[in-house]
């Protein structure tokens, strides 16, 4: 896979379908603009939150739900993290290979549709028991609704979706529901489109291999993790880069304890999961365990002078995969001394929760 894809290494399972039927074939070309887009999404991208959570068959203990619920569940004890918008800093991926994907009502339920293969897809939630998304919450899109796919040759890869043109205003047209999340290629936020060259960063350091490179929606900054091929026990190096117009990349801040070695997730294997950028800031994700997994999923905050990152919060959890128990820790950045990302060090931080 691409380093300028997220990594998806993720467990299986089934999904759900919302029908797929043609609209009536409309007088002119209705794809939605870039502008349109962006409209249609502050409308029903970010405040149908309480659409989307029924039709996922979500449930959220508190009221009302937001996109930083740390409360919401589906199927048999799966943790859902909640990303509606499918505008510039949406999820977006693409069912893989020819063949067509089981969709379910919900995760791990039992089949009951299909999504196409080769399907461009918004992702709107993932589902998971550990670290690693078990499930995502998919609606099939035309890529030509969403503007980082503009020019970009992987985006042109993909179909549109089936039938009738389905937009974020029109999502009655679209084919939703739960896929296995292995089923899926998932996108940086910029797409495949190519990147600044990384040869400044790797001729600076020679000793590291870049394992995943993920772009904000605007090109404005970049995040590498990076890794040492002579050392698989050496903890990751966190670099935050800035992108300048003319394509040269400079670094804003590195971090080489956040992020664990690729042996250090335990029989989970890498415990390096994913990193995403949104108009907000930067999350980045880790977890491992066996039967009973952790993780630990921090949140960056961008800045609006300045070009410090500042630690957000830090949200902790471990779940038995047996029996569905788990506990969850939240910390807020202010109880922590709001570091920044250059100086967090994850060792510094109070107990984890645990289970018997």
């Amino acid at each position: 896979m691409s380093p300028f894809r997220l990594s998806c290494c993720l467990a299986p399972l089934t999904l759900a379908l919302a029908a797929c039927q043609p609209s009536p074939a409309p007088v002119a070309d209705t794809t939605p603009t870039a502008s349109e887009l962006t409209a249609a999404s502050s409308t029903t991208g970010q405040t149908d939150l309480t659409g989307l959570i029924a039709r996922a068959g979500i449930r959220c203990d508190s009221s009302p739900a937001s996109v930083n619920s740390a409360d919401c569940h589906a199927g048999n004890g799966y943790a859902i993290d909640l990303h509606p918008d499918c505008a510039d800093d949406g999820f977006f991926a693409a069912s893989l290979g020819p063949q067509a994907v089981p969709l379910a009502a919900q995760p791990g339920a039992e089949t009951s549709g299909q999504l196409p293969g080769n399907q461009f897809v918004c992702i709107q939630a993932t589902a998971r028991r550990a670290q690693a998304p078990d499930y995502y919450y998919v609606q099939a899109m035309d890529p030509a609704q969403v503007p980082a796919c503009a020019g970009d040759v992987t985006c042109q890869a993909y179909r549109p979706a089936a039938g009738a043109r389905c937009s974020l205003s029109q999502p009655q047209g679209c084919v939703s529901g739960w896929v296995p999340a292995d089923t899926l290629e998932v996108f940086s936020n910029g797409i495949g489109a190519a990147l600044p060259d990384d040869s400044p960063l790797q001729a600076a350091d020679s000793a590291w291999q870049v394992r995943d490179t993920v772009r904000s929606g605007d090109g404005r900054f970049q995040l590498q993790i990076l890794a040492r091929p002579d050392d698989p026990q050496a903890p990751r190096s966190v670099r935050l880069q800035t992108v300048q117009d003319d394509g040269r990349v400079y670094e804003l801040a590195r971090n080489d304890r956040l992020v664990p070695c690729a042996r250090c997730g335990g029989l989970a294997g890498d415990p390096y999961a994913y990193s995403r950028f949104d108009d907000d800031g930067l999350e980045i994700v880790i977890g491992g365990g066996s039967r009973q997994r952790w993780s630990n999923h921090t949140r960056w905050r961008r800045p609006t002078h300045g070009q410090h990152w500042v630690l957000e919060w830090v949200q902790r959890e471990v779940v038995d995969t047996q029996t569905g128990q788990q506990r969850s820790q939240k910390l807020a950045a202010s109880a922590l001394g709001s570091p920044r990302l250059a100086d967090f060090d994850p060792s510094t931080l109070p107990p984890a929760p645990l289970l018997p």
